[in-house]
């Protein structure tokens, strides 16, 4: 009797320890505390000069592509639009558009910079006028980031 009662006394306290693992691991996978962030790619091409062509081309539906959040601000080498991947030494993520140029991202929240996968490179063509292309701060969960990928259009 007093075997099966200090067995007993031994699996609750293991239970219990147990228990207060997972709830502090629990905690501590919950202070990164990731955001979900969505978005839109729109691809604007052709003329978009007022007076010679009114037609713009905004897209509905286009090629999958890849976005990439890096994290922190990102040094413009070279006054471009246009990014190697190797050339950016801050860690990233990527992700994929759907047909439509949706996209999201769990991301913990800082300041990154979105760009568009164009070819072989990557594109974002704002700037901060710092050196540096533009960064969005995250703080909060996004619905509605827009990304414009307009590479090929004339102003």
């Amino acid at each position: 009797m007093k075997k099966d009662l200090t067995k007993l006394f031994f699996i609750g306290i293991f239970i219990y320890l147990t228990s207060l693992y997972l709830i502090n691991t629990d905690k501590l996978f919950n202070n990164l505390n990731t955001l979900k962030v969505k978005g839109k790619v729109i691809v604007i091409s052709s003329n978009q000069l007022p007076g010679i062509s009114t037609k713009k081309r905004l897209s509905n539906e286009i090629q999958k592509m890849d976005i990439i959040a890096v994290k922190d601000k990102v040094k413009n080498i070279n006054n471009s639009p246009f990014i190697n991947l190797e050339h950016i030494s801050n860690s990233y993520t990527i992700t994929q558009t759907d047909n439509y140029g949706n996209f999201s991202f769990d991301l913990i929240p800082g300041y990154y910079s979105f760009f568009v996968s164009v070819g072989d490179q990557l594109y974002l063509n704002e700037f901060n006028g710092k050196g540096y292309y533009k960064s969005i701060k995250i703080k909060k969960s996004i619905d509605n980031l827009i990304l414009k990928e307009n590479s090929k259009a004339i102003y």
